[in-house]
């Protein structure tokens, strides 16, 4: 599950969600999303894959038309963008996900 900076016109939005981590206060929190994402995804704890699952999967039992459009996929692969993060107290952050899905290979 890949981190994207945006979304090409193939990708097909696929639920949204959010992380809420724990971020060592040696580590700055700032600068551009894809910079913020590629550092979260290394942090223990950070559980990226199980939110961007868990997002998708929900989307996909909400709406049966995108179940089928995805199951008629040769080779689905779930991709993610994050929002800005916002500072919640005692070190944590909350990022703003968006899960795309996309047929690799089309």
């Amino acid at each position: 599950m890949p981190y994207i900076p945006s979304p090409t016109p193939r990708h097909v939005p696929c639920g949204t969600g959010s992380l809420t981590i724990s971020v060592p206060p040696s580590m700055q929190v700032s600068g551009p999303p894809q910079v913020i994402a590629k550092q979260i995804a290394r942090l223990p704890g950070a559980y990226v894959t199980t939110q961007v699952t868990a997002a998708s999967q929900r989307r996909l039992g909400d709406d049966a038309a995108l179940g089928r459009q995805v199951a008629l996929m040769r080779r689905p692969e779930f991709d993610y963008t994050v929002g800005e993060p916002t500072p919640l107290p005692f070190d944590a952050w909350y990022f703003p996900l968006e899960v795309f899905v996309i047929e690799r290979g089309a």
